[in-house]
């Protein structure tokens, strides 16, 4: 086996644990927001590689490089 992927946490209304971010994804795709969903999307990127999905390295290839209002400034 080569292991599991890795966890994304999750706080309330899909917010990282200690942080208010005013910007939460709602997407059918949970898009990386913060340094740390960021981070977590690249693991995940990895794993994905690792293991040969095919279908889970789109996912978060979306997950990380995909246009989100979340993401917008305005």
């Amino acid at each position: 086996m080569t292991g599991t992927p890795p966890a994304e946490p999750q706080g309330p209304a899909g917010r990282p644990p200690g942080t208010d971010a005013p910007h939460v994804c709602r997407c059918i795709f949970n898009h990386a927001i913060t340094d740390e969903q960021r981070a977590h999307a690249v693991e995940h990127i990895r794993y994905a590689r690792r293991i040969g999905d095919e279908h889970g390295l789109l996912i978060h290839l979306i997950r990380l490089l995909g246009d989100c209002p979340a993401r917008r400034t305005t």
